[in-house]
């Protein structure tokens, strides 16, 4: 509260004890005193209470920003720095390259005219185009180091505040090939500029801290325990299962369904986040149970000639846009919230998928719509929810 304020408060009770006195009634002198002091200590009080929620705020923001930076100079090198001490290998090596460049050009002139003094003039040239040739090196290696910071930068300009990029994106935000940003980042994270800097196991897709190639490296080993869990139990279906031919229809069918399969484990790589990846791994082993079913009853094969010719296109459609979504260089609101949509949708394909799966156990038939526009409302409709599973069996 300021000075004003607190002078228009004493004036105040002033006037109130003024107006009591000469009226000889002091009955609601300490009622209305109270009131005007109550008031001003409430003012106090907000004004008070703005002022530390603006402070903390802004501690807030501060705090913030600081651990970006501390963050920032965690990850990655000074670049201003470096920039710097390629400037100055560049003017210096420039400016005595010249100098002694015009000597080392005089004297050649002094040997192609006259004889007088050669020796010393021809020793003197060696000499000049020995330092001339080493500050030309300087200044190359001056040039070359600022031209990396240029490319440093830009790579981080992609990642912004992310910890991972695919190749390709960066590739494409450069307008370079993706071979030559995986040797120039190779080189970087060998010079230091990515302290933490980390490429998956096929090399397209790189990582700047440790923790998240740690959870990258967990992932693997997740998928792995998977795939050789299944491939064992392949194994061990093979040799129980007696051969059954099957007819060219089904065996389109079965290959079409494995491609699928595959399409949808690709994206799954490409695609980052452990919560995501969750979903697709669930999606795939769900598929691929459907699959191995109908290879065994090929009988059932009309019950999943919808989820071929719609559920898994529409899908595969799905993690390519969610790939998409997810390499933008800015996360805007309607980038979340279309990413939080298609994890739903996932969450709605894998219930529908169990459903269809436990159908073919049950001999059970599918009829739903084809409109991708209505896919909710379609699965919801044909019993593939939750909800409507639980109401049907009450």
């Amino acid at each position: 509260m300021d000075k004003k304020e607190w002078e228009k408060i004493g004036n105040s009770v002033r006037d109130i004890v003024e107006n009591a006195v000469s009226s000889q009634d002091f009955q609601k002198l300490n009622q209305t005193i109270s009131n005007v002091v109550s008031s001003a200590a409430d003012n106090i009080t907000g004004n008070i209470m703005r002022q530390t929620k603006y402070a903390k705020q802004q501690r807030e923001q501060q705090e913030l920003a600081l651990q970006k930076e501390r963050e920032k100079a965690r990850l990655y090198i000074n670049d201003k720095k470096v920039w710097s001490s390629g400037l100055g290998m560049v003017i210096p090596g420039a400016i005595l390259g010249g100098i002694f460049g015009f000597g080392l050009l005089s004297l050649l002139l002094l040997m192609a005219i006259g004889e007088m003094f050669y020796p010393a003039i021809k020793i003197g040239a060696i000499l000049l185009g020995v330092i001339t040739f080493l500050l030309f090196c300087l200044v190359t290696g001056g040039r070359r180091k600022m031209k990396g910071i240029t490319r440093f930068r830009k790579y981080l300009q992609k990642l912004q505040d992310t910890q991972y990029c695919n190749l390709e994106d960066l590739a494409a935000y450069t307008g370079k090939s993706v071979g030559y940003i995986r040797k120039d980042i190779q080189k970087m994270i060998e010079k230091g500029w990515f302290r933490e800097g980390h490429f998956d196991r096929s090399k397209t897709c790189f990582m700047t801290s440790d923790k998240v190639y740690e959870e990258y490296l967990m992932l693997e080993k997740q998928k792995q325990a998977v795939q050789a869990a299944d491939l064992t139990l392949d194994q061990e279906k093979a040799e129980k299962k007696t051969a059954k031919k099957l007819s060219e229809e089904a065996q389109q069918i079965i290959q079409s369904g494995q491609d699928y399969i595959g399409e949808i484990r690709r994206w799954n790589d490409r695609i980052p986040g452990e919560e995501i990846s969750r979903k697709i791994s669930r999606m795939e082993f769900l598929v691929k149970k459907i699959f191995e079913r109908i290879e065994q009853h090929p009988e059932q094969i009309d019950d999943i000639r919808r989820l071929l010719k719609y559920y898994l296109p529409t899908t595969v459609k799905l993690l390519q846009a969610y790939a998409e979504l997810e390499s933008q260089s800015v996360d805007t609101e309607t980038i979340q919230n279309s990413k939080k949509e298609i994890e739903a949708t996932l969450d709605t394909l894998n219930e529908a998928f169990e459903k269809m799966l436990d159908g073919l156990f049950q001999d059970t038939a599918w009829d739903v719509s084809s409109d991708i526009s209505v896919l909710h409302t379609m699965l919801a409709q044909e019993g593939l929810t939750k909800k409507d599973f639980t109401e049907r069996n009450k």
